[in-house]
C-alpha cells in the first residue's frame, strides 16, 4: 500500500525543518541507513518510501504527544486474507492498535504490544519479553525484518508482523492506526495486503525451553537423553554419541551442540529406515563412542563407517539394546547400522 500521503516523519533526526525526525531525539541515533524502495523481507514485499522523493516524509510515526501523529488512516479498498506490517516501537507497551474498517461498516481491531506484534527499534533482539513477562516466547507471526548500524550504534532495526484478517471476504475500506496513551511511539514503515493467510518462515531455533529453574533439566533431557550427545572429556575433545530417537518414534532428526567459548561441538543427522539406521556426524572430538539405540525387536546385522565394515558390540543397557563402536580422528563419519530381527525377541 502507498503510505506517501500519510507519512509524517523522516528516517533521519538531525535536521529541524518542521518534519518529525524519526523519534525526535535530535541526534544521529536514527534509521538513516535502512533500505529504501521496493524490498522483500522474509518473502513479503513492501514499498519503503525514500524521504527525498516525498518532502522528507518516509514513514508514519505515531505518538500521543506532539510532534507525533495520534492516528493515521490508510485507504485500502480491497479484500484480503492477511495484512503485513513493517513497523517498530520506541518506549512502553502497548504502543497502540490498528483497526481494519470494512465497506459494510463493521471493523476488526488488533492491539500492538511489544514482543507480541512488534519489536523495539533500538538494539532489537531475535526475541524479547512478551507482555506476560516470559522471555523467549517465539511468535510465528512476528519476525525481525532488518538489522543494521547507524552513526552511533551497531544494531537498530524493524520488525515484520502478519495479521490474519478475520473477515477475508469483506472489502477492507481502510486501516486506521492509533497511538496508545503514554510516552511510547510507533513507526509504521510499510503495509502490504495478501490473498493468502499469514505465511512466514519458522526459525529452526527453538526458544520454547522454560525460563530459570526448569531450563537446565529440559536441556539435559533433550541433549544427553533423547539427542544422546555427551561431553566425556573437556570441550568435546572426546564425546559420546548415543541417539535414542527410535524410542520416541522419530525417523529423522538433526542436532548440533556447540560450546562457543571453546568452539567444541558435535553435530549429526539421524535417519531411521525399515532395515537400517544412518547417522552422519562430525565433531571436534578426537574420539567418539557411538551407541545406537536399536528399535524394539531388532538387532544389528552389521555396522559400516564411510562404507567400510567395522567391529561393533551389541550391548544391553537395562531393557534396551545398543550397537556400539568407536570412532577416532576428526572427520565426517557416515555410520550405517543394518537392522535385523532379534531372534531372542520372537
Amino acid at each position: 500500500m502507498d503510505l506517501r500521503a500519510q507519512a509524517n516523519a523522516d528516517f533521519r533526526n538531525d535536521t529541524d525543518d518542521g518534519v518529525v525526525g524519526w523519534f525526535d531525539e535530535r541526534n544521529d541515533n536514527d534509521m538513516r541507513e535502512m533500505p529504501l524502495g521496493r524490498r522483500a523481507f522474509h518473502g513479503i514485499e513492501f514499498d519503503i518510501i525514500d524521504p527525498k522523493d516525498n518532502a522528507r516524509r518516509g514513514c508514519i510515526v505515531l505518538g500521543a504527544k506532539r510532534p507525533f501523529a495520534p492516528r493515521a488512516t490508510v485507504p485500502v479498498g480491497r479484500a484480503c486474507k492477511s495484512l503485513y506490517l513493517l513497523h517498530t516501537a520506541n518506549g512502553g507497551d502497548p504502543v497502540g492498535w490498528f483497526t481494519a474498517r470494512y465497506d459494510d461498516g463493521s471493523h476488526a481491531t488488533q492491539y500492538v504490544r511489544v514482543g507480541r506484534e512488534v519489536y523495539h527499534w533500538f538494539m532489537p533482539a531475535p526475541y524479547e519479553a512478551n507482555a506476560g513477562g516470559n522471555k523467549g516466547e517465539k511468535r510465528g507471526n512476528l519476525l525481525q525484518a532488518w538489522n543494521g548500524p547507524n552513526k552511533l550504534y551497531t544494531n537498530v532495526g524493524f520488525s515484520l508482523y502478519g495479521w490474519n484478517n478475520p473477515h477475508p471476504d469483506k472489502t477492507v475500506a481502510e486501516v486506521e492506526f492509533v497511538a496508545a496513551e503514554g510516552a511510547s511511539q510507533w513507526a509504521v514503515l510499510g503495509l502490504t495486503t495478501s490473498d493468502t493467510g499469514v505465511q512466514l518462515p519458522v526459525s529452526p531455533v527453538s526458544y520454547g525451553i522454560p525460563d530459570m529453574w526448569g531450563c537446565a533439566a529440559v536441556v539435559y533431557a533433550l541433549l544427553e537423553g533423547l539427542g544422546g550427545v555427551k561431553d566425556t572429556g573437556v570441550a568435546y575433545d572426546t564425546a559420546l554419541l548415543a541417539p535414542r530417537w527410535s524410542a520416541s518414534g522419530v525417523t529423522d532428526a538433526e542436532l548440533t551442540v556447540h560450546l562457543p567459548a571453546s568452539n567444541g561441538y558435535v553435530t549429526y543427522r539421524y535417519q531411521r529406515k525399515e532395515d537400517a539406521i544412518r547417522i552422519e556426524a562430525t565433531s571436534t572430538a578426537d574420539a567418539i563412542d557411538v551407541q545406537v539405540l536399536l528399535p524394539e525387536g531388532t538387532t544389528a546385522g552389521g555396522v559400516t563407517v564411510n562404507g567400510d565394515a567395522v567391529e561393533f558390540d551389541v550391548t544391553r543397557m537395562e531393557q534396551s539394546r545398543y550397537a556400539c563402536t568407536r570412532l577416532t580422528g576428526i572427520d565426517v563419519f557416515v555410520i550405517d547400522v543394518a537392522l535385523g530381527k532379534d531372534a531372542a525377541a520372537q
